[in-house]
């Protein structure tokens, strides 16, 4: 501050005096003096400051780089994990659910076709589609019975109508002859 005053000081004697130049020249010999060593001190600090800005700059934004890269090599990785996670649960899924779901379809459409109902369903499942399967080989325990009993009905019935149509031919050939 001291320095500030002074300055003011002579710029004010300038003005009144004629010895202006000298007191200049005099002025500028005691800035070079006294001032600008400090100056060139604060020139040199402001630039180990900009210096050690731009290398922490290029620090920081290395590190910033290797952080992006690093969560980048992250995010893959998680994302192999999950979709390999995803493939598996879809083959277990498909084998668990889906593949007893196609035999059990697969053997009734051949009990269909074939009208085989002493075929039973073998799935070696123990879930929902394994109580499915023993419903449906149970329904078809019962419903064998019933359809031999209904076979065994026809075949009587049959036997029955072709004695009843010999009957009637041998009492129509009867009546015609007499």
């Amino acid at each position: 501050m001291a320095f500030l005053n002074d300055g003011l000081r002579r710029m004010n004697e300038l003005g009144n005096t004629d010895r202006s130049q000298q007191i200049r020249n005099d002025a500028w010999d005691d800035y070079r003096a006294t001032a600008s060593p400090v100056a060139n001190k604060a020139r040199a600090s402001f630039k180990k400051l900009i210096s050690l800005e731009g290398s922490l700059k290029s620090r920081i934004t290395l590190q910033a780089q290797e952080s992006i890269v690093s969560t980048q090599v992250y995010t893959v990785v998680i994302m192999l994990a999950s979709s390999l996670v995803l493939i598996i649960f879809t083959l277990l899924v498909n084998r668990s659910i889906l593949s007893p779901l196609r035999q059990l379809k697969n053997n009734i459409e051949q009990t269909e076709q074939d009208s085989n109902l002493q075929k039973r369903i073998a799935l070696t499942t123990s879930d929902e589609l394994f109580d499915v399967s023993q419903a449906f080989d149970r329904m078809l325990e019962k419903i064998q019975p019933i359809l031999i009993e209904v076979e065994q009905a026809i075949v009587q019935l049959s036997n029955s109508s072709r004695i009843v149509s010999q009957t009637t031919q041998s009492t129509s050939d009867n009546i015609n002859q007499q």
